[in-house]
């Protein structure tokens, strides 16, 4: 049995879920995924660049929102958002 493998799965479950995160609530931050998760930073961030090439981001205020692909947005200095409580 390679003792690799489990590293490997959750490598793979860790990406899946940011992939699946971003899509559904993007845009968000990686903080936002944090939260929503319970994940460790340091795992959320490992998940989320393993999911990098499944995501835009776009930066408003100096803060990276990424999004799923399918969900690709766009945010312009007149865009009115809506923040909502958890």
């Amino acid at each position: 049995m390679d003792p690799h493998r489990g590293d490997q799965a959750r490598d793979e479950a860790l990406a899946e879920l940011a992939r699946r995160y971003f899509t559904s609530h993007g845009p968000a931050t990686l903080r936002d995924f944090v939260w929503w998760s319970g994940l460790a930073t340091s795992e959320a961030r490992h998940g989320l660049e393993a999911a990098r090439p499944h995501l835009v981001q776009e930066f408003i205020d100096e803060a990276g929102l990424l999004a799923g692909c399918s969900a690709a947005f766009r945010i312009t200095s007149n865009t009115t958002v809506h923040l909502l409580p958890p």
